[in-house]
Parts: structure tokens; sequence; C-alpha cells
């Protein structure tokens, strides 16, 4: 009688080591995207904001760019859908730049589908975020197939627009 207790113990142990073992392996072999933003990017090939003839030649000011990055670091390929900046809801009405706004530093658009670990980033002028940032705390809205609502990330903005343009003012009368 006792090592039948013994038997149906060590079974009922098994059981769950494997039941938790399945659970564990399905959940980590979903996939996992990773962002990364870094603000205030300047790129050579950037939107050229004004152009200044000095005796040295000609310098041009270009428009900076929060750059994004989302990298695969699951098992599985997943498919990002859209991509959209938004602000955080403040009572007033919600701004917000589309997938179209983002440019791609690849040949590939959304929808995108990455691979384990494949990036892909684009770029966001920094004026739609500054924009937004009068509104409430910006956002961008990264939309997965795998997932029913948004990632949200949110890009730390050290300066708002009306700062950018006493720069820019400042600048120019000096």
């Amino acid at each position: 009688m006792e090592e039948i207790d013994f038997v149906k113990w060590w079974g009922a142990v098994l059981a769950t080591v494997a039941f938790g073992w399945n659970v564990w392996n399905s959940l980590s072999n979903a996939p996992k995207l990773k962002v990364k933003l870094r603000p205030n990017t300047t790129y050579p090939d950037a939107r050229v904001i004004s152009t200044e003839v000095t005796e040295h030649g000609e310098s041009k000011e270009l428009a900076s760019y929060c750059h994004i990055e989302i990298t695969n670091v699951g098992k599985l390929p997943a498919t990002v859908t859209n991509i959209e900046a938004t602000h955080s809801e403040n009572g007033s009405g919600r701004l917000f730049s589309s997938s179209q706004r983002f440019l791609s530093h690849s040949k590939d658009n959304i929808p995108l589908f990455i691979e384990p670990g494949q990036l892909w980033s684009c770029r966001l002028e920094m004026e739609d975020l500054y924009r937004m940032a009068e509104r409430g705390t910006p956002e961008i809205h990264i939309t997965v197939s795998y997932k029913d609502k948004p990632m949200v990330v949110k890009p730390k903005i050290t300066a708002n627009k009306s700062s950018q343009q006493d720069a820019r003012t400042s600048r120019a009368s000096a």
C-alpha cells in the first residue's frame, strides 16, 4: 500500500513539473520587441530648416529627429502593424502623427515583419513631439500583431517647442 502512494505522489510531481515546463516554454517562445529612443538626433540628410551664408561658407541648420529602434529579442517573428506618436490625454483634443510621418531607415515600411534578432529603425521630427508636448506627455505607440494593446514608449524631451524657437531666435540675432 505504501509503494502505491509513493508512485502516486511521484506521478503527481512529474506531471506538475511537465505542465510547468510546457507553460514556461510556450511563454518564452513568444516574440518580444525592445524599443530604444534617442531624441534630438541629427542626420546628414535631414530637412534643412535655414541656410546662412557666412565668410567661411554656407551654414545650414538641420532638423533634429527622435531616432527609434525596434529589435526583436524573442524567439519568434513579430509583425509591427502601426506606429504613431500622440500625447497623454489631458482634456484637450488629441494630436497625433501617423505612421507616414515616420521615416524608415531601410526599404521596409509598415506593416513590418521582424525576424528574431532583426532590428528596424526609423525617425520622427522633434518638432512633432514638441507640438504634442504642449498638450501632454508625448508617447510613441507601436501596434504589434501578438498583443491586444499597443506598446507605449515615452521619449524624454528636455526642451519644449518655445525654448527651441527662443534658441533659434537668439542664434539668428547673434
